[in-house]
């Protein structure tokens, strides 16, 4: 005799559903040691997708696990209901973005527009639309231009980075030359190995090499900045060669502009050589819509993509460009709304995370891993080397970091619940609801005499 072992689960399946056996069993364990177990949910604007069913199926092995011990696990699926998908809908049915909304109708009435279309999703179940909320897509495209070469030596893929521009960097290891150009009576430096930017043939090139020097050799070299907007803000700090060995030899000049609030390595490089600090911010004439500040004044309110091209015809007109050209490149895009992405760093609230390093190590070592090496080789590894976690995000639609802080952060209270907060603010009214909408207004006197405090750039 055969068993089809597929046909045989369906019934057992089929039973199971009949007599509520699941349901049965949860009721029958309550009173019992609970153990309860956390996992993502999905997001509220879309069903349920094969990574949460598959992750899923594989994790209820440990709640069954510990039910058959004979604890009281209770399950409850639930919805991610805040944050950009929730946003990101609102937006689209308003035609414009969330700032422009909240700026219209304010933060209260843009929250019951996020309200209603989570019940909406809750009451059906879910849309057929569903992806992650952080992701994007990356295309080709060409830009408006190469990025410009000042005569200052330096290149840039991105031309609206340039006016924020406080310093260069140059690989410590690579071989440089100074040459002098005989068709423009002009010296110049760069990578020896990429005189093909300038030159289409540097074999037949008229030019002489004046010097030779290795990256770590330029450390220091002061140099003229491009824009004048921050010169007096980081002079004798800012404007200097570094050294950073991120910096390649496949294309460009071989020595990079840095613009530190605009990119990773950029502001690693600045920090570590002291440009900047938590006291010393790096330029950011960028605001939420990516548009320029008045900073920048002969860009200000310009996108900062559509100002490429005006950016480049400046420093032609100055004199600032030896050679541009157009090339093909990768670029981030939005998958929502279809539109090109930019680097920023923004205000925000982080855990420090460095000090409890070698307690969470030691709580590593002290369990058990299945499969082994996972323990040493990948979680280990990652946690020896973790860095601050951000916390807070820039959205309109969720819940609040309870911190209050005064206006300059030398007084932060972090709120345990809604009984401290009034205690500590003395607010009187009804609290359910702790959208920023309802309780940004909530105010908590200073302890040092310092007027109350607020929620003064509070992520959340």
């Amino acid at each position: 005799m055969s068993i089809n072992f597929p046909q045989e689960g369906a019934k057992v399946l089929k039973r199971w559903k009949e007599i509520g056996a699941f349901e049965r069993q949860v009721e029958l364990s309550q009173g019992r040691p609970p153990y309860t177990f956390y996992d993502g949910p999905p997001f509220a604007t879309g069903l349920p997708h094969y990574g949460h069913l598959l992750t899923s199926t594989i994790k209820d092995v440990i709640p069954r696990y510990w039910s058959m011990k004979g604890h009281y696990v209770e399950r409850r699926f639930g919805w991610d209901t805040h944050g950009l998908p929730i946003e990101y809908e609102i937006d689209k049915k308003l035609g414009m973005s969330g700032k422009d909304a909240v700026d219209k109708l304010g933060i209260a009435k843009y929250n019951e527009e996020c309200r209603a279309i989570v019940m909406t999703y809750a009451a059906n179940g879910g849309s057929p639309s569903t992806s992650s909320a952080g992701s994007h897509s990356r295309r080709h495209i060409p830009p408006p231009q190469r990025p410009p070469r000042p005569a200052s030596w330096h290149g840039r893929p991105t031309p609206w980075t340039l006016p924020s521009n406080i310093g260069l960097a140059a690989h410590p290891d690579f071989d440089y030359v100074k040459i002098a150009d005989e068709a423009s009576g002009k010296n110049y430096i760069l990578l020896e190995a990429l005189l093909k930017t300038i030159y289409k043939d540097p074999k037949k090139a008229k030019f002489k090499i004046l010097e030779r020097y290795k990256g770590k050799d330029m450390l220091g070299w002061e140099y003229e900045p491009l824009f004048p907007y921050f010169h007096d803000q980081f002079k004798g700090i800012g404007f200097k060669l570094l050294n950073g060995t991120y910096v390649t030899a496949d294309s460009g000049t071989g020595i990079v502009h840095q613009s530190p609030a605009f990119g990773e390595e950029d502001y690693q490089v600045a920090f570590n050589a002291g440009v900047i600090s938590a006291e010393r911010l790096p330029p950011n004439p960028v605001d939420v819509s990516g548009c320029f500040t008045s900073e920048v004044p002969e860009f200000v309110g310009q996108h900062v993509k559509a100002a490429d091209k005006a950016i480049i015809k400046f420093l032609k007109e100055k004199g600032r460009i030896v050679v541009d050209s157009q090339i093909m490149h990768s670029y981030p895009f939005c998958w929502r709304s279809d539109t090109p992405l930019i680097y920023k760093a923004v205000s925000t609230w982080f855990v420090k995370i460095g000090p409890i390093i070698p307690q969470m190590l030691e709580n590593i070592s002290n369990s058990q891993w299945v499969p082994a090496f996972v323990k040493d080789s990948r979680f280990a590894s990652w946690i020896a080397n973790a860095r601050d976690w951000n916390i807070s995000r820039n959205r309109y639609w969720g819940t609040p970091i309870p911190l209050w802080c005064s206006s300059d952060y030398s007084e932060i209270v972090c709120v345990g619940s809604i009984a401290e907060l009034k205690e500590l603010s003395g607010y009187e009214g009804d609290i359910t609801d702790l959208h920023r909408d309802k309780v940004d207004h909530i105010t908590i006197p200073s302890k040092k005499g310092n007027g109350p405090t607020s929620t003064h750039r509070r992520g959340v």
